[in-house]
């Protein structure tokens, strides 16, 4: 996926937003979102929600890749991190 989480779903101001704002993880977890549930995305982006759970999702992505860092478990991808350890959902349906 490329940096432009939600092209084609979300409005390019809120792309914007989400660029100079949220940390990659919390991009790509929007990006997700907008693949799995573009409705969903949508609605938080109407309701002015979203860039705060980018954030949050960008926060919760960050402490729980570290915690998997400090604990050995580097080689794993992110989702699987986030499957173990309580991470950031990625799949909205």
């Amino acid at each position: 996926m490329n940096d432009l989480p939600g092209a084609g779903v979300l409005h390019p101001h809120t792309i914007s937003q989400l660029q100079s704002q949220v940390g990659k993880e919390g991009r790509l977890a929007v990006g997700s979102w907008c693949q799995s549930n573009r409705e969903q995305a949508k609605a938080w982006e109407a309701d002015g929600s979203l860039l705060r759970r980018a954030k949050e999702a960008d926060s919760l992505a960050q402490d729980k890749l570290e915690q998997a860092r400090r604990d050995g478990f580097s080689h794993l991808a992110p989702h699987e991190i986030y499957e173990l350890y309580g991470g950031p959902t990625l799949d909205l349906r």
